[in-house]
């Protein structure tokens, strides 16, 4: 199950989200790989014609998750990228750190 993240009551810490890659938070549970595991899932939603893709806009796809509350501290970041793929978001200190492949098993879903 997909939840998004700009629902509720806090509001984006950007005027035009827009601008930014559009993503939803997993239900880690869903994925009987990293049950257990100190994670966060997201997942590209797109359409990549409006929004950049979650790898493009790493930056602030974590800057904003860690301002928002849902990316706590030592928490490790995986997404589903715009082809299926997942990989790691890697973050030191609140911020975006570079990029490392994710488990395999996870691919295609």
């Amino acid at each position: 199950m997909v939840y998004l993240i700009r629902s509720g009551n806090q509001e984006p810490k950007r005027e035009n989200p827009i601008n930014h890659a559009n993503y939803g938070i997993i239900n880690p549970q869903a994925t009987s790989i990293l049950v257990g595991e100190n994670i966060l899932l997201i997942k590209d939603l797109g359409p990549w014609d409006l929004y950049p893709t979650v790898t493009n806009d790493a930056n602030y796809v974590v800057e904003e998750l860690v301002w928002c509350g849902h990316l706590r501290e030592g928490q490790r970041l995986f997404y589903y990228d715009s082809d299926g793929s997942v990989d790691e978001l890697l973050v030191k200190n609140g911020k975006f750190a570079g990029f490392a492949p994710g488990p395999s098993t996870l691919s295609k879903r």
